[in-house]
């Protein structure tokens, strides 16, 4: 949890240039006072200038805690899937990728109700 965290602070960022270029089209923030995106930096360029360095930020909150929910139930769901197909017999032939896309499954549904 603490690595996707940590992702999340560095990425965020590049997050937020993406959403405000899909909103320009329809007249969200980087679209106002005229100014036209020319480009991913144009756009971080816009929100810097319009509402600071910090608003390239401002969603890490959420971002941090939506990557803790998400891996925590992950990885504690795969490691209790996996001791227990090793400790069942009629459930030893699942294989690890099962057991994997099994918990990220349950964990995408818990973090993105």
């Amino acid at each position: 949890a603490a690595a996707a965290s940590t992702a999340s602070l560095v990425s965020n960022p590049f997050d937020t240039v993406r959403a405000r270029m899909q909103l320009s089209d329809s007249g969200g923030l980087c679209s106002r006072g005229g100014a036209s995106i020319r480009s991913p930096l144009h756009a971080m360029e816009l929100v810097v200038r319009k509402e600071g360095a910090v608003a390239l930020w401002r969603s890490l909150p959420e971002a941090v805690v939506y990557n803790a929910v998400l891996n925590s139930v992950r990885f504690s769901l795969y490691s209790a899937l996996t001791v227990s197909a090793a400790q069942s017999s009629h459930m030893e032939a699942l294989p690890k990728p099962v057991g994997g896309f099994v918990a990220g499954g349950i964990a995408g549904a818990n973090a993105s109700p």
